[in-house]
């Protein structure tokens, strides 16, 4: 998976479609597919969404690769529910956040709907992420959505 940051200014899309490309030689030697997990850019920088989600796509076209399209996750889940808080510092993901990154990734890598999925995950390190089920049920909407289900 690769994911460089939202890479929402010129140089920086830049920069990310010419390693996107570097990086998709090295992985087809591996027999796999590149997948681009699509960042969104920090809570001061939220005009930014549409340039860092475009850079992300260009990049996943440039490469024949596979877009997580995270960051548009976040911008439709917004559209159902504003007051959702995504953010736990203003750059990284809150609960809500990472739920919904988590459920994207479900959906794209394995071909699956995320909606019905439990609102409570836990990794195989033991970290748990939860969050309530109306807040569930409008992450999912928005993961699937994003995801083509």
């Amino acid at each position: 998976m690769l994911q460089q940051g939202p890479s929402s200014v010129a140089v920086n899309r830049d920069s990310l479609r010419l390693m996107a490309t570097r990086f998709a030689e090295l992985i087809a030697q591996g027999k796999a597919t590149p997948a681009l997990f699509s960042a969104w850019p920090s809570a001061a920088r939220r005009q930014d969404f549409d340039r860092a989600i475009e850079s992300y796509r260009l990049a996943a076209l440039d490469v024949n690769g596979l877009l997580l399209p995270v960051a548009a996750s976040w911008v439709d889940a917004w559209a159902r529910d504003a007051a959702l808080e995504m953010y736990a510092d203003g750059l990284h993901p809150s609960a809500n956040g990472a739920y919904l990154a988590a459920l994207v990734m479900y959906a794209k890598l394995l071909n699956k709907s995320p909606q019905g999925l439990p609102a409570s995950l836990q990794t195989r390190g033991g970290l748990r992420v939860s969050v309530s089920a109306p807040v569930a049920a409008v992450l999912q909407a928005a993961a699937a959505k994003v995801t083509g289900f």
